[in-house]
């Protein structure tokens, strides 16, 4: 590949020509296209551009698309992009999906319209294009699908939910024999696997239904042959949880009927469907996991237990909240809170539980997300007590950033870590591991909120309590959709002199939640020169084009190759439509 440190990201850098697929009226079945707008068919339009002319697909709303095939005929390996048409103003809102795989994987990847592409000067319609993958194409077609979820799941012929789907060509670049080959090295290195991805174990099964292990398989699928060592799923929050306990309640909320959103109701239907058929969709993705060659971690929500209207449906179901109200926190006033308190022994235990049930699946590790709606303990009576005895004081009458009470307090997190381990070594030892059980900890911003929170990480260290420290943000109140680490020399210095000399693994989590992949090059760079080595991403987006530039930021001194080059522009390829159907767009329309 080229030594510029771009050929890495997409297809940028090859050296051979684009092939344009722009006919996909050849795809097949030929009854699943149609001239005319149909329901569960394909419109076809043809159109052009100034450098293209084809005929692309159309599927809206309501229209319900079957899978249809596009055969490509070609052999060997090519880079595989796919262009969609997008109106100007819809190019910052997720207005359309599109799944595709190729006719030898088992699922389908969904593919968003690209954002923050540079709208056209007087508005217009483009085509946007969107990485897929690099893959030897002998014997394979690609194959098209709508999201389509039937309104009512007893019905699935029935009216559908749709998500708009316009593909408009497929682009094939065609790799060397040199090419090839430096690529064939690259996947077979190790030390470029220094990416974690965090997935949010609910919102993608009511996005799309999931209800076939090659739902799962699909989801997960984008991550193969990418720097990305690990995957952190969410086995869920509380005791609500995403796969089928025996312990604690899952997702498929039998006796809740009206949901605050569309998607937590089609989540629900999905468990349900998966339940009838036997198959627990957590046991999949941990299998194809490691087909993949990667690492997955049980990731859970610590503090999931309850939830406030209008999402109260999370609380549907006989709950440890309700049957526990001894557990629940108490705060400086003396009020009881809507929180379960880590203070109280029974409820550690039951923490530890379910803990103990994800860990016996063939998991590599499980992680504990703090950064979700903290806190973990508070004035609890008895904690009180033990700190009035012990100094002399009454925490409630000192200032609530006190040191000597927020260590005092933390040590019940720090009990909590340390049962955990416990736990889960006699789980290694039981399931005949060949390695103990990781544990890792999304944290707070530095080390004084972080004790503020009752994380006493310097504790967890020394007792060798964990095994992964992922500090989440700099930004306040935890917030995912802005920056973080404006300042990572002087943000991140803590977290550098905390696991110096130990066998701690420092990763850093990259945010905001989405960016260009000039961004996250950017971003990457300045967390990496001050010595950090992993990188963290939570919610990790596979479906947006940014993800070619995001899938490879193992590679560092690719990023520093491309800072060093002058940061050429990244973007999705656009063209502007200047016919579409009958329709020429020199013709002004304003307004």
């Amino acid at each position: 590949m080229s030594a510029s440190g771009i050929a890495h990201i997409g297809d940028l850098g090859l050296s051979q020509s684009p092939i344009y697929l722009t006919d996909l009226d050849r795809c097949q079945p030929a009854e699943a296209l149609s001239g005319e707008p149909k329901t569960g068919r394909w419109r076809a339009f043809a159109y052009s551009t100034a450098d293209l002319s084809g005929t692309l697909l159309y599927a809206g709303d309501n229209t319900a698309a079957p899978e249809v095939t596009l055969p490509l005929g070609v052999s060997g390996w090519h880079a595989i992009s796919i262009g969609q048409m997008v109106h100007d103003h819809e190019l910052y809102e997720w207005s359309g999906n599109l799944l595709a795989k190729l006719s030898g994987e088992r699922g389908f990847t969904n593919l968003h319209l690209p954002p923050r592409i540079n709208p056209q000067p007087g508005g217009g319609v483009l085509l946007a294009e969107t990485f897929f993958k690099i893959a030897d194409l002998t014997g394979q077609d690609i194959q098209f699908k709508q999201i389509a979820v039937s309104a009512d799941v007893n019905q699935p012929d029935g009216i559908c939910d749709c998500e708009p789907a316009r593909p408009a060509y497929v682009k094939l670049v065609p790799l060397t024999d040199g090419e090839v080959a430096a690529l064939q090295a690259d996947r077979a290195r190790t030390d470029t696997k220094r990416l974690y991805a965090h997935d949010d174990n609910h919102g993608w099964m009511g996005h799309i239904r999931a209800h076939t292990p090659e739902d799962v398989q699909g989801h997960l699928e984008p991550y193969r042959n990418t720097d990305f060592q690990r995957i952190y799923l969410e086995t869920g929050g509380g005791d609500l949880l995403n796969y089928f306990t025996k312990i604690a309640r899952d997702h498929t909320l039998d006796a809740h009927e009206d949901f605050s959103h569309v998607g937590y109701r089609k989540q629900s239907e999905a468990w349900r469907i998966f339940r009838d058929q036997g198959v627990d969709p957590y046991d999949v993705a941990i299998e194809h996991a490691h087909d993949m060659g990667m690492e997955i971690h049980a990731s859970w929500r610590v503090t999931g237990f309850h939830y406030p209207p209008p999402n109260d449906h999370f609380n549907s179901g006989a709950g440890v909240f309700e049957e526990h109200p001894e557990w629940r926190s108490v705060d400086r006033e003396g009020r009881i809170t809507p929180r379960l308190s880590y203070a109280y022994p029974g409820f550690r235990a039951f923490a530890i539980s379910l803990l103990r049930e994800m860990a016996e699946k063939p998991v590599d590790g499980v992680c504990l997300l703090y950064n979700r709606r903290p806190p973990f303990t508070e004035y609890e009576p008895h904690i009180v007590e033990a700190f009035k005895e012990a100094s002399g004081q009454d925490p409630r009458e000192l200032d609530e950033h006190d040191p000597d009470w927020l260590r005092f307090r933390a040590r019940v997190m720090t009990d909590f870590m340390r049962e955990l381990r416990a736990e889960l070594a006699e789980v290694a030892a039981a399931t005949g591991r060949d390695k103990p059980i990781n544990v890792s900890a999304i944290v707070m911003k530095d080390e004084a909120e972080n004790l503020h929170r009752a994380l006493d990480l310097q504790a967890w260290v020394a007792e060798g309590l964990i095994d992964t420290i992922i500090p989440y943000t700099s930004a306040p109140e935890l917030n995912s959709r802005v920056p973080a680490w404006d300042e990572p020399e002087r943000q991140l210095e803590f977290f550098l002199d905390l696991v110096r000399d130990t066998p701690v693994t420092l990763a850093a989590s990259v945010l905001p939640r989405s960016m260009t992949p000039e961004e996250y090059q950017h971003a990457a760079a300045r967390i990496y020169r001050t010595g950090v080595e992993r990188l963290f991403f939570w919610d990790c987006t596979t479906a947006h084009d940014s993800f070619k530039g995001l899938r490879s930021l193992g590679h560092r001194e690719n990023i520093e190759a491309w800072h060093k080059s002058g940061r050429p522009d990244l973007s999705a390829p656009q063209h502007t439509l200047t016919t579409l159907g009958d329709w020429d767009f020199s013709y002004d329309t304003p307004g």
